[in-house]
């Protein structure tokens, strides 16, 4: 089986750093990139991921958003959704529909960790 990560963020120079470390952990992974929340949700249903990896502020759709649409269409994806801010009380609740949230400071800290759960679970 092939692990297919999806890196979903509008700026474009952070999801291709994203992308690059990824790729050093995950060699023979298949990564795809969305530059919005739409793009996002078609590269998911599209490709089917076992990991998602997400900003909450995106244009067209946000992270969470785009991570209730993901998770209704790939039961079986990690979603991963990260800020350069902590959320605020009101988009906690919908935050649930992602598996972890990190401060984008700690993305490339949390990253490792998210990719081995991901591992053990298929």
């Amino acid at each position: 089986m092939e692990f297919r990560i999806l890196i979903a963020d509008d700026h474009a120079l952070f999801r291709r750093t994203l992308c690059r470390f990824v790729a050093g952990r995950v060699p023979s992974g298949v990564i795809v990139e969305a530059a919005d929340g739409e793009e996002a949700v078609r590269s998911a249903l599209a490709h089917g991921p076992v990991l998602a990896l997400m900003d909450v502020q995106m244009p067209h759709r946000t992270g969470i958003d785009a991570a209730r649409e993901i998770r209704r269409l790939c039961l079986d994806c990690r979603i991963v959704l990260y800020s350069g801010h902590d959320l605020p009380a009101s988009l906690v609740t919908g935050a649930r529909e992602a598996d972890a949230f990190v401060l984008k400071e700690n993305v490339f800290a949390e990253l490792p960790r998210q990719i081995e759960l991901c591992r053990v679970n298929t």
